[in-house]
């Protein structure tokens, strides 16, 4: 999850620690920014989506291609080839 390893000002990725933290994340909201961004850790989605009558099918972690490009500037291809920066799920209603 980018979201986690995404620094506030946008300089660059801090890999020595993830904020905000992994447990407990719901509501982020940047420095600066009107919006409000809304996350939950993997088990709390998949917890989530079955309590409301979702399977999860898969989940596709992506990894960019050698010639892919950013419009991050914290964001390098060479960390995005390591760490999946997207995601995409799969669930189906039962």
């Amino acid at each position: 999850m980018l979201v986690i390893c995404s620094p506030d000002d946008e300089t660059r990725v801090d890999r020595a620690r993830a904020s905000p933290p992994y447990f407990g994340m719901h509501r982020v909201q940047w420095t600066g920014e009107a919006g409000v961004e809304y996350h939950l850790p993997h088990g709390e989605w998949i917890r989530l989506l079955r309590m409301h009558g979702f399977e999860v099918e898969k989940l596709d972690e992506l990894q960019p291609s050698e010639t892919a490009s950013t419009r991050y500037q914290y964001l390098d291809l060479e960390w995005s080839q390591q760490w999946p920066s997207e995601e995409a799920w799969t669930a189906r209603k039962l």
